[in-house]
């Protein structure tokens, strides 16, 4: 899933120009290409957050720009785009 700001006029993909959130859920075989390569991609393509869904773990892996990678919390993932005062994207455990 990919969380972006809408661009104004058409809603035509080459008018994206702001990706605010990335969501991967992974499986087994397709666990570690999304860890070594989309991840890294992602980042470079300027999205602000990444998240990797592992369900048999039942974690959540963010991952940001400068900031280390694959950081989880046990409880809680919360997510808000810039310039909005609730939380949106809240997942419990």
């Amino acid at each position: 899933m990919l969380v972006f700001r809408a661009p104004e006029g058409e809603l035509e993909w080459e008018n994206v120009r702001e990706n605010r959130l990335a969501i991967e859920v992974t499986s087994r075989p397709t666990r570690v290409y999304e860890r070594v390569y989309k991840r890294p991609a992602y980042l470079a393509l300027g999205i602000k957050e990444v998240w990797r869904v592992e369900r048999r773990k039942r974690q959540v892996l963010v991952s940001r720009p400068d900031a280390p990678a694959d950081v989880t919390d046990s409880e809680t993932v919360t997510w808000r785009p810039p310039g909005v005062e609730t939380d949106f994207g809240s997942r419990d455990r």
